[in-house]
């Protein structure tokens, strides 16, 4: 669900999607100020990573069992969490890769063994993407949006490392290959506010979330001193689609594709850099 960082202080709602009921879990425990917050689905667990806490939350006990439903607590990671650029599950079930790079400071990236509880540094490089990574089985790799300034508007997939429960740290970065077609920001007319990429669970089965904005129709002949005053719509643009291997080994993105598109309520709109999602 989605609420303000600050709010609520003592539980998160949460919704059952096979019992279509909202129930109140345990919220994670961070220290006061400002917040980065990263979540993962490991497996039926969830992994939280922030300032000042690292949680992992099992499924809820049943009811009736006496049991309290809170996070467990993990190592605090290694590195800032503003630092953070990108971040992916292993297939493993118990291992979470992150990746960092800021000014002051050379890109790195850790794993952390959320059954060890142990954070690993594997390197002083970083995985290709922007923000989250979605394991596919069927192309056996990582795939999401590329991180990189060039290449930003593509796709990108990485093979998978070793997780650190191998014991093997201080590895290569892995192989990665960008997409071959530039997926958004292509039209000058549409300004760009954020981006996200779902996984659609099967059948490497994925949908592009882009949030932009565009002038608004009405109001295109008003004078203006300024073009950034010129008033803009914002949409949210939705586009599924199927990726795979081509012959020659390239990520490629299919021809059939299903778009829609929405309009943002205005009181969106003074929040347009961040946007997720996930598939349920």
């Amino acid at each position: 669900m989605v609420t303000h960082h600050s709010w609520p202080n003592r539980a998160v709602p949460v919704f059952d999607v096979r019992t279509r009921r909202l129930s109140l879990g345990p919220p994670p425990r961070a220290c006061s100020g400002q917040r980065y917050p990263s979540y993962l689905p490991l497996g039926d667990k969830l992994v939280s990573v922030d300032v000042g806490s690292t949680g992992l939350l099992h499924p809820p006990p049943p009811k009736g069992s006496g049991v309290e439903w809170t996070w467990h607590k993990l190592p605090r990671p290694p590195f800032r969490c503003i630092a953070v650029t990108s971040y992916a599950a292993h297939p493993d079930g118990r291992t979470v890769f992150f990746s960092v790079e800021s000014r002051d400071s050379a890109a790195s990236t850790f794993a952390l063994d959320t059954e060890s509880e142990v954070w690993t540094r594997l390197g002083d490089w970083r995985l290709p993407f922007f923000r989250q990574a979605h394991f596919d089985p069927e192309l056996d790799a990582w795939v999401g949006l590329a991180g990189g300034r060039d290449t930003f508007g593509y796709l990108c997939s990485s093979d998978v490392p070793p997780s650190s429960s191998t014991g093997k740290a201080r590895q290569q970065p892995p192989v990665w290959k960008l997409g071959k077609e530039k997926m958004f920001c292509q039209d000058p007319a549409e300004q760009q506010c954020g981006a996200t990429l779902a996984y659609m669970g099967s059948r490497s089965k994925f949908c592009l979330v882009q949030h932009f904005s565009a002038i608004d129709e009405e109001y295109k002949d008003i004078e203006v001193d300024d073009e950034e005053d010129r008033p803009r719509r914002h949409l949210l643009r939705l586009t599924s689609f199927s990726l795979k291997y081509d012959k020659h080994g390239d990520l490629q993105a299919s021809t059939q594709r299903q778009v829609q598109c929405y309009e943002l309520p205005h009181v969106v709109t003074p929040f347009p850099n961040d946007i997720r999602a996930f598939w349920m």
